[in-house]
């Protein structure tokens, strides 16, 4: 009977799906290694890995997690401010862990929770008045700009320190575009994104909401 209670004590809890998420958060994007996982997890990797293939199911396993832990807008106040603020709420949720927004180019594409939540944007855009081409152009665009700009950002940090200096290709700039650019990539990255967002809104405005009635 003591030999019995011994090995039960010993023997890991079963991951999940959360209890995976959690230990990717923790360890973070950055260089993430399945075998730090497993240490924080308390499991050898061999474990893990019958539970999660590899890097990119690691990262698809977060990503389930973090969308569907995020409290995403509702169409309140007519599809213009809709789509901003679900566009910021998803780039607050990237910027807030670092790597992530590179961490794998292809569960963006086959993510579950992320196709949900880009077929329910759709479908509230549509419900304004958008048609169904303009509204997966529309959700695509903002989707994209967010992550997109994340990922450049996460490329500079990532090869600052092995160039002499980042602002090489400051001297092909006249000066006045050079104080711009280097604002837009040294200032605060969500005020240069404020200003493309606001203008990608104008675009999606003017040509793909032509027709639509404002909210009221």
């Amino acid at each position: 009977m003591v030999e019995a209670v011994q090995r039960a004590v010993g023997r890991p809890r079963s991951l999940s799906d959360e209890r995976v998420a959690e230990a990717v958060i923790a360890c973070g994007f950055l260089d993430l290694r399945a075998p730090a996982v497993a240490a924080r997890l308390g499991v050898n990797p061999a474990t893990l890995y019958r539970h999660a293939a590899g890097h990119e199911q690691l990262v698809d396993i977060a990503v389930t997690h973090l969308v569907n832990a995020t409290t995403w807008p509702s169409m309140d106040d007519g599809w213009r401010d809709f789509l901003e603020r679900t566009t910021w709420t998803l780039w607050d949720v990237v910027r807030a862990h670092p790597g992530l927004a590179s961490a794998s180019p292809t569960v963006g594409m086959t993510n579950r929770a992320l196709m949900r939540l880009f077929n329910r944007v759709c479908l509230d855009l549509i419900a304004a008045g958008f048609s169904t081409p303009d509204a997966g152009l529309a959700t695509d665009l903002v989707i994209d700009l967010a992550i997109d700009s994340l990922h450049m950002r996460e490329v500079l940090a990532a090869h600052s320190s092995e160039t002499p200096t980042i602002d090489a290709w400051h001297e092909h700039f006249d000066g006045e575009l050079r104080a711009v650019m280097h604002d837009a990539m040294h200032g605060d990255p969500s005020a240069w994104f404020a200003r493309k967002l606001s203008v990608t809104l104008d675009g999606i405005e003017h040509v793909l909401a032509a027709g639509i009635a404002p909210a009221d």
